[in-house]
């Protein structure tokens, strides 16, 4: 059987960072026909028990990895031959103490294994005592990561996996979660960990249930699981809200049958761990795998890397997905038996945890790098999350999502989508503006972001489809603007989505408003964004407080008084401010709005308005800004995407900041937080993000039932205030510091 090319690279660092030959051969006179010497390794396996399904994987790779060995041996002409003596501890700490203690008298004093944290704990002390070095590939419980033991994990520790589980929960709008574990170690470690990671997102964990480790009925346990959770939906009023983490072994099994004749329980979403991930047990019962199926089970599992030949192997052994501990074992046996060829002498227990360490770290393999922490535990990692799926007859483990880490970064989840199935809903979101415009991209985010907040994540729950009209610089005339919005039409006919979202003013008149009376029966969901006019001048609006039909939104007032009221705090002798415009339709409305609910209602302005002033052209733009650098101290920035040069074309915004920046010697308000990503010097306006955020959520509500003809029409005063300092720098302002604290956005740059 081939060496992988990994493994060979490695070994090759080895023998020149560790001295392999000095340290091994240096000591061994080598004769003319040297004699074999066996390095015998023990294998305390799972192999029958909770834990049988992870005891067969690890089984076949711990033989892969034993003929590598040798056959890579062999190649070297190396006298040592590796022999593995594997014993069954039936995933009982009795049994795998009793297991241990057999092992020095034939010899053994390296470990592989034992499986479980509640085995390790058991057998810990022995082996401390007796110096036996033990690997184990799958003991995650935080309690045992005890720095200068005789006790190396080849896996993180659970506080990494409870950060991936609690990210994973709060993403999918858990709100309250019941854990529900096994009584032993690593039960009463997961579930401390998950609970202060999840509490740290804001959540909340319930008391929640402990249980026997050998129970094999859960009468009782799923009776008051059962109160619990309906006390819990009572409190929330949604079962998106609430969820169930089980921290189980193969019980899972008994566990879900007798779970079917709860129908509470299946209503909501239950979490698992690596103690249920790939088990094959689970899928194997069509029973306990159809509630685990529709009950959404999420398994964690750290993993994560690229899927490579030994992998492979397992799987055409074992006929499935091998569990992750397999892997880690492979990596454990390869690491062990280097570390003893560069210690040179496997019955000093100090020199081969040193050299088990250095060879860790140094090692490459099939679970990735191998580096050890200050406990000799496994440094880093990501995990993945699989569930359950039903495939032809019967059912599979698919791998849904991945929750990656970055050095210095929070944990990120990463959903995958599912070849073998679709998501269950279409989201459309239909831009007026054009692809790569911020306040377009903030508001997608933000979309989706309050889409997840009531469990809808983007690829697992729904597949996402968008549209940009480009009706700001592409598209500007009515005709074109109208077969634009004719192919958003056609869009959402082959489309058919579930809901869909419009931004600013032209996709909800051309889109939405034209949609819905063509098709008044259809109620198809709309959620508009970013709109500046009335929408119960539309005839399916009946009223702001009661839309009466299918569409709903968020209005868009800009907040003027606040954004004159921080200029006069930064400059406290400015006294006029002159406002200029584009001459779009939308601009038009704006200007308008601006004299009705401010000019015309505000008696006490900050700042005495010149204007606003409208012009059609770049030209004129050029102008006005020319003509008033004596005659105002602020220049108020409304719009300037719709400015036409002599041939009638649109000038892209940023040659108008390029020059208006150039040109103007007046501090710039803006009154949407882009202008002062643009270039601007500041801005106080509507939260492109927080505005999506905002009907994200409504739609993540009408997605669940509620009627959007009664969901009420209002502007949500998303107001942030941004500032660009090298405009400032420009203008020769300082800026003071309680701006700057209280400022959503500081720019460093233009663009």
């Amino acid at each position: 059987m081939a060496v992988s090319l990994n493994v060979l690279a490695v070994v090759a660092v080895l023998m020149l960072v560790c001295g392999f030959a000095a340290g091994w051969f240096a000591q061994v006179p080598a004769p003319a026909q040297p004699e074999e010497r066996e390095l015998v390794i023990g294998a305390l396996l799972p192999l029958s028990g909770a834990l049988s399904s992870s005891g067969e994987s690890t089984r076949v790779a711990l033989e892969l990895a034993t003929n590598e060995l040798n056959e890579y041996l062999v190649e070297l002409e190396s006298p040592t031959k590796v022999s593995l003596l594997v014993e069954d501890t039936a995933t009982d700490p009795a049994v795998a103490l009793e297991q241990l203690q057999r092992l020095p008298e034939r010899g053994v004093n390296l470990v592989i294994g034992p499986d479980s944290s509640l085995e390790v704990e058991a057998v810990k002390s022995y082996a401390d005592d007796h110096g036996i070095i033990l690997i184990s590939q799958g003991s995650t419980a935080p309690s045992l990561a005890i720095p200068g033991d005789n006790v190396f994990r080849f896996v993180p520790d659970d506080t990494q996996q409870a950060e991936a589980i609690a990210q994973l929960m709060w993403d999918d709008g858990v709100k309250l979660v019941i854990p529900v574990w096994r009584g032993d170690v690593w039960g009463d470690d997961l579930a401390a960990a998950t609970k202060r990671s999840f509490e740290t997102f804001g959540g909340t964990a319930a008391e929640g249930l402990r249980y026997n480790p050998e129970a094999a009925q859960f009468p009782a346990v799923l009776e008051r699981l059962n109160e619990l959770v309906s006390d819990a939906i009572a409190q929330y009023g949604d079962t998106d809200a609430v969820a169930i983490h089980l921290m189980a072994f193969e019980e899972v099994v008994p566990l879900f049958r007798e779970a079917r004749n709860y129908p509470l329980l299946g209503s909501v979403r239950w979490y698992g761990s690596d103690g249920t991930a790939l088990n094959k047990a689970l899928v194997s019962s069509p029973e306990a795998a159809e509630f685990a199926a529709k009950a959404g089970f999420f398994s964690s599992l750290y993993g994560g890397f690229e899927e490579g030949p030994i992998q492979v192997q397992i799987q055409e052994r074992i006929g499935r997905t091998p569990e992750t501990d397999a892997l880690a074992a492979y990596d454990a046996l390869w690491v062990a038996t280097l570390a003893c060829l560069a210690a040179g002498d496997a019955d000093d227990a100090a020199s081969l945890k040193k050299a088990l360490v250095r060879t860790a770290n140094s090692y490459y393999g099939a679970t990735g790098w191998t580096a050890l922490n200050e406990a000799g535990d496994r440094a880093f990692g990501d995990y993945e999350f699989w569930a359950i799926e039903k495939v032809n007859e019967g059912y599979e483990w698919v791998r849904v999502a991945r929750y990656e880490v970055s050095p210095g970064s929070p944990g990120m989840i990463q959903y995958e989508k599912p070849s073998w199935t679709a998501p269950s809903r279409r989201v459309l979101v239909i831009h007026s503006y054009h692809e790569g415009w911020s306040w377009n991209e903030e508001i997608q985010q933000g979309i989706i972001e309050g889409l997840s907040r009531h469990g809808y994540a983007l690829d697992r729950d729904y597949e996402l489809k968008t549209f940009y009209m480009d009706t700001k610089v592409t598209y500007t005339t009515p005709e074109q603007i109208e077969e634009r919005a004719a192919l958003a039409l056609v869009l959402i006919e082959e489309f058919e989505p579930d809901i869909v979202f419009v931004n600013d003013d032209n996709a909800l008149k051309y889109v939405a408003v034209a949609y819905t009376e063509r098709y008044p029966d259809r109620r198809l969901p709309f959620v508009f964004s970013g709109v500046n006019v009335d929408p119960t001048i539309y005839e399916p609006i009946t009223s702001l407080e009661r839309p009466g039909g299918p569409i709903t939104g968020a209005l868009e007032r800009f907040p003027y008084y606040e954004g004159f009221a921080l200029a006069k705090r930064i400059f406290p002798n400015a006294s006029t401010i002159v406002l200029l415009a584009d001459s779009s339709p939308s601009s038009s409305f704006v200007v308008s709005t601006f004299k009705e609910r401010y000019m015309d209602v505000v008696n006490e302005s900050p700042l005495q308005v010149l204007g606003p002033i409208q012009v059609g052209t770049f030209r004129e733009w050029q102008e006005t800004v020319t003509a008033y650098q004596t005659e105002a101290d602020l220049l108020g920035i409304l719009t300037y995407h719709q400015l036409r040069d002599e041939n009638g074309t649109v000038v892209p915004a940023p040659v108008v900041v390029e020059w208006t920046v150039h040109h103007n010697k007046l501090p710039e308000l803006g009154v949407l937080t882009f202008h002062a990503e643009d270039g601007y010097f500041a801005a106080v306006g509507v939260s492109g993000y927080k505005t999506g955020l905002y009907v994200g959520v409504i739609g993540g509500e009408i997605l669940g039932g509620t009627d959007p003809a009664i969901i009420p029409l209002v502007d949500p005063a998303v107001i942030e205030v941004a500032f660009n300092l090298e405009r400032a720098d420009a203008l020769g302002i300082t800026l003071p510091a309680e701006e700057l604290v209280k400022a959503n956005e500081v720019f460093h740059a233009r663009g």
